[in-house]
């Protein structure tokens, strides 16, 4: 017969609280075995899975940098927003499009 965890020796083998423990288990993330209404047991197979299915595979290979212009923010004639168009000017712009 194999041995259960108990909800407290797989917080602390995850190095979580135990209410993440049962967090996992009402989201369906953590298989165990339901002794009563109140208990819950886990065979180390499950306690595995668990972190098998959880564990991020990292690449390791050296990240490639883009080379890139920043963006200029300039407006349809070559004007910059906050530059030199009075207001009138840029009603009258606007009236164009």
């Amino acid at each position: 017969m194999q041995s259960l965890l108990s909800v407290d020796a797989v917080a602390r083998r995850l190095g979580v609280a135990p209410q993440r423990i049962h967090e996992f288990v009402r989201e369906g993330r953590l298989a165990c075995v339901q002794i009563s209404p109140k208990l819950r047991m886990f065979t180390v197979e499950q306690v595995q899975r668990f972190i098998e299915e959880n564990t991020l595979r990292v690449d390791n290979r050296p990240q490639r940098r883009l080379r890139s212009e920043p963006k200029t923010s300039q407006t349809k004639g070559g004007v910059k927003p906050s530059g030199g168009l009075a207001r009138a000017q840029l009603k009258e712009e606007m009236r164009s499009w």
